[in-house]
């Protein structure tokens, strides 16, 4: 920079991107995750859905470098309640996240911002299939079916979250637990646009309807899409709101740490994590995903290993790659 060699901000983040990746490959990183998702005590149906399929566990190392072929998803959605068809919704979603997965798989794309901006479409496809759908049987008002989402995608290094609505996504590691999304309702926007405290803005009557959910509008969403870097042993929490509500999370979250000590299987994790949501708040469905995110240091053999992998980051010329 002091040189002008770097002329704008995209070129300064696609240097810093490449030194990430280099300094990625120091540690080897493998993803374990589990899906669980439950009618409940008391509603008739569940429009709670998720991906892979409810009660699967898998286990999967991420390569060093960016490869489509290795990437690992996990989706929650939430059918909207008191709508007709909220079920139907959640699993359009579902069906068209695959859909477009499969798009990105025989992509050239991989650096950050362009999977960004292909997550940003997977979550407007999925809109605008429930749409259409809504559309074409001539749904109206309350009876025009929706659904919110939460997604991660993990690949390489790297962890991408996804999100429309008041389905969670909560990071956790020994330490603490942090919500990472914000919802899209009334109250987290009226705080969002400076207008007071939030504990004042959930005491209004509608503080918790959505401003935005997959199905609703064909033209007016705009999903949230992060990254974070896995360069430590942490959780990642996907849930809806059958399981957030009251505060669930904040209280229960230290049961999840022994999945990071490797004294509880992350299915087993899953299913309490469903039994508590049924015995403390039970008065809605319940999806859980739940990312394990393993970070452990590789030994370089020789300096001649570091040599090489310090040259396949050239800082002399950092754009001519």
């Amino acid at each position: 920079m002091l040189q002008g060699r770097i002329s704008s901000s995209e070129q300064l983040i696609g240097l810093l991107d490449r030194a990430i990746a280099v300094c990625s490959q120091s540690q080897s990183r493998v993803v374990q995750f589990a899906t669980l998702t439950d009618q409940g005590p008391t509603r008739q149906r569940n429009e709670d859905a998720c991906y892979p399929a409810s009660g699967t566990t898998q286990s999967v190392m991420l390569t060093p470098a960016p490869d489509h072929a290795n990437l690992t998803l996990v989706v929650v959605c939430d059918g909207i309640g008191g709508h007709e068809g909220g079920n139907i919704a959640s699993n359009l979603a579902i069906a068209t996240v695959q859909q477009r997965l499969q798009l990105l798989l025989s992509s050239a794309s991989s650096d950050p911002i362009g999977l960004t901006l292909e997550l940003k479409r997977t979550a407007i496809a999925a809109n605008d299939t429930i749409v259409q759908r809504n559309d074409t049987e001539h749904r109206q008002e309350r009876q025009r079916m929706g659904t919110t989402l939460v997604m991660a995608v993990a690949q390489s290094h790297e962890l991408y979250l996804t999100h429309v609505g008041d389905s969670r996504a909560y990071r956790i590691t020994r330490l603490g637990c942090h919500q990472v999304t914000l919802d899209d309702d009334l109250a987290s926007r009226e705080v969002r646009m400076g207008g007071g405290l939030y504990r004042d803005a959930l005491r209004q009557p509608s503080a918790g309807s959505l401003v935005q959910a997959l199905g609703m509008n064909a033209s007016m969403l705009h999903p949230t899409v992060q990254r974070f870097i896995l360069d430590e042993e942490c959780l990642f929490l996907l849930c809806s709101d059958g399981l957030s509500d009251n505060d669930l999370i904040e209280e229960h979250w230290q049961m999840l740490v022994p999945v990071l000590e490797g004294t509880l299987e992350i299915s087993t994790a899953v299913r309490q994590l469903v039994a508590i949501a049924n015995q403390q708040n039970g008065h809605d469905n319940v999806a859980v995903g739940l990312v394990h995110c393993r970070v452990t240091p590789v030994s370089l053999s020789s300096t001649a290993d570091f040599y090489q992998m310090r040259l396949s980051f050239d800082c002399r010329n950092p754009w001519q790659h």
